[in-house]
């Protein structure tokens, strides 16, 4: 098992990857690229992985800026070059796409939007296994709430991805965790209920 982590650094002025768009005769479930979770959509399994690995390395790009929060992160910095090729090597195993987690990173976008909810500040906790058969990737990204309202969050994002008809082929998992415990942190105002 690798355990992987993005280093604290602010990204660049970069232009967001994608922009919104709607598919005739289909409604949007949030504010995301839909045709990205079509099939057929990027034919090339590969297509965006540098995108992709951006939005990972700065999820400010798509999440908006961070709150004063940390994130759970490790100890180990993440090598972002090491990233690329198992993503790369994780979506050659499953025959996935890079589009596909791109698309739910968006819709994770939305629903903390939705709410009003922060990204921590750190960055994603990245998880590569392929200890028994293929390789998987785990992504979790810290958010400015109480640990009880993240599993709200994740059943909200995995109704955004159902909807948008957007399941991934299994080979990673993308989902939310609360940031470290700031129970005397005055600064941390995101501890009330969700909407």
């Amino acid at each position: 098992m690798v355990i992987l982590e993005r280093e604290s650094v602010l990204a660049p002025e970069v232009e967001p990857a994608w922009t919104p768009q709607v598919v005739a005769g289909r409604a949007p479930t949030a504010d995301v690229p839909v045709e990205m979770g079509v099939e057929g959509a990027h034919d090339d399994v590969m297509d965006g992985l540098e995108a992709l690995v951006r939005v990972l390395r700065y999820p400010e790009l798509i999440f908006g800026p961070p709150s004063v929060r940390p994130a759970h992160v490790n100890a180990k910095p993440l090598d972002w070059d090491c990233v690329a090729k198992q993503l790369a090597d994780c979506f050659e195993q499953w025959q996935g796409r890079c589009s596909d987690l791109h698309f739910q990173l968006h819709l994770g976008a939305a629903v903390l939007r939705k709410h009003g909810i922060k990204i921590c500040s750190g960055g994603p906790w990245i998880v590569f296994m392929d200890e028994e058969g293929p390789l998987h990737v785990f992504i979790q990204l810290s958010v400015d709430v109480a640990p009880g309202q993240v599993s709200r969050l994740n059943h909200e994002l995995d109704d955004q991805v159902i909807d948008a008809d957007a399941q991934d082929s299994g080979c990673f998992c993308f989902c939310f965790c609360s940031g470290k415990s700031a129970v005397d942190d005055a600064d941390v105002a995101s501890d009330k209920p969700i909407d």
